[in-house]
């Protein structure tokens, strides 16, 4: 059987608010993740593996770490692959005075 592949992408931006922010983008080219799945992922205890081999707490605390930095992570599932891409802010600038 193929080996699914795996992309990671670091991107590191300064937005508009000078808010310096990094985004971590992770691909996988192992399928899509269905809808009726891909609405839950985030929530805690959901797992689609068997009884006693997974406690479906990886996504969520993922979830919630990136809430509580004030980040964001996110599923983009299409066919043939999933990319979840993690949003961090780094640093904030001192406003420039006007």
């Amino acid at each position: 059987s193929k080996a699914n592949d795996t992309i990671f992408l670091l991107i590191l931006d300064k937005s508009e608010n000078d808010a310096e922010k990094m985004i971590l983008n992770q691909r996988n080219d192992s399928g899509k993740i269905p809808d009726d799945i891909a609405k839950d992922i985030f929530k805690p205890l959901f797992t689609t593996k068997e009884k006693g081999s997974g406690t479906g707490l990886g996504l969520y605390i993922s979830f919630s770490l990136a809430k509580l930095l004030h980040g964001d992570l996110v599923a983009k599932s299409e066919t043939g692959k999933t990319t979840f891409s993690l949003y961090l802010v780094l640093a904030r600038t001192k406003s420039k005075m006007e």
